[in-house]
């Protein structure tokens, strides 16, 4: 994953991540791919605002879809960490619930996304 971004921000900016999914950190099974898009709701002089991002998981059993506002200093902070709602699937996935957790290890290539849904 690569992210780029400009120096200065905007209120409706828009940003397109596009990803593969792997098992573990280790990168040796591939499970899936994602795709994220973010706009920028938010910016606080001295922090780095807000962004409302949906993000969509593309497994061999279907998808899983989250959505919400997430703490921009989150997301580029190393150790960051962050939480959005599951807010549905398909296949296997259908009628699914939970979160996903989400740590920024790199914030331009790496996050740890950890998948927790309900019974």
């Amino acid at each position: 994953m690569t992210v780029a971004q400009k120096s200065t921000p905007s209120v409706g900016d828009l940003l397109a991540i596009s990803s593969n999914l792997f098992a573990d950190r280790t990168m040796a099974k591939k499970v899936g791919h994602v795709g994220v898009t973010c706009t920028t709701t938010s910016i606080t002089i001295g922090t780095a605002g807000e962004v409302l991002c949906s993000f969509t998981a593309e497994l061999e059993d279907g998808q899983i879809s989250t959505t919400g506002l997430i703490d921009v200093a989150a997301a580029i902070t190393p150790g960051g960490r962050f939480s959005l709602p599951v807010v549905g699937g398909t296949g296997r996935f259908n009628h699914a619930r939970g979160q996903v957790d989400f740590q920024t290890l790199n914030p331009t290539t790496d996050f740890l996304d950890t998948v927790n849904l309900e019974d």
